[in-house]
């Protein structure tokens, strides 16, 4: 398979599958280890994960890979003492320097969190091993790692999600969802992307926009409606 514009293969740590990112944006796709210093970034990343290459490398640029900090869809976790974690769908990018803090560290890592979720079990890697878990909203307080299709994040309201529910409660900032979830410059992730990925166009046409829009109308409608009648018979 052919490596996307700008990235690198890389070689599995047996806890985490990761892609690098050089440190000059290139062509090559040679295959290296992890611990390869020309390498400045490690991605993290499902089978349905669509990565949006051009973002992310604009993004990259802005931060520094010598600090040891984490780079993702940012979520907290409660019942760990509000651990922040990134989630593994949406992808996540681990810093040259915090990949070679958690590797020294592997071991504590293994006995901190036994957690069934490989992202949960990494977010409490990161914090045993002390790098930081970034906030990595855009200007507008819009995510740039999406856990969810697009489709999903436009047609994302207080009609479809209620005040209590998973997503809400584990996000670790305030939702920024619907026809404003997701800039065209800044998004650089979208996940359960399986069987979409050939045919995903970023920005999405208009005509994409306004089918999507008539669909989220037409649930609002028919969900209002329910709620409704729900009153009725109260």
């Amino acid at each position: 398979m052919a490596c996307p514009r700008g990235f690198r293969t890389g070689q599995g740590t047996g806890m985490f599958t990761l892609t690098a990112v050089p440190r000059s944006i290139s062509v090559s796709c040679r295959t290296r280890g992890w611990n390869d210093d020309a390498q400045d970034w490690y991605i993290k990343g499902d089978d349905d994960t669509f990565f949006l290459v051009d973002n992310m490398l604009q993004y990259l640029k802005t931060l520094d890979p010598l600090q040891p900090v984490v780079l993702g869809r940012k979520f907290r976790l409660s019942v760990a003492g509000d651990m922040p974690y990134d989630s593994g769908g949406a992808g996540y990018v681990v810093s040259r320097a915090g990949l070679e803090l958690a590797s020294k560290r592997l071991q504590g890592c293994a006995e901190v969190n036994k957690d069934e979720y490989g992202d949960v079990a990494a977010g409490a890697c990161w914090t045993y091993s002390g790098l930081q878990v970034l906030d990595t909203r855009d200007e507008k307080g819009r995510e740039r790692f999406h856990p969810f299709d697009y489709s999903t994040h436009l047609k994302m309201d207080s009609v479809n999600w209620g005040g209590n529910n998973w997503y809400e409660r584990y996000s670790a900032n305030p939702l920024h969802e619907g026809f404003d979830c997701c800039d065209s410059l800044t998004s650089v992730s979208f996940h359960y992307m399986h069987g979409k990925m050939r045919a995903f166009r970023w920005p999405p046409a208009p005509e994409s926009l306004a089918a999507i829009q008539k669909s989220w109308k037409k649930s609002r409608r028919v969900s209002g409606q329910q709620s409704s009648l729900l009153l009725r018979a109260k």
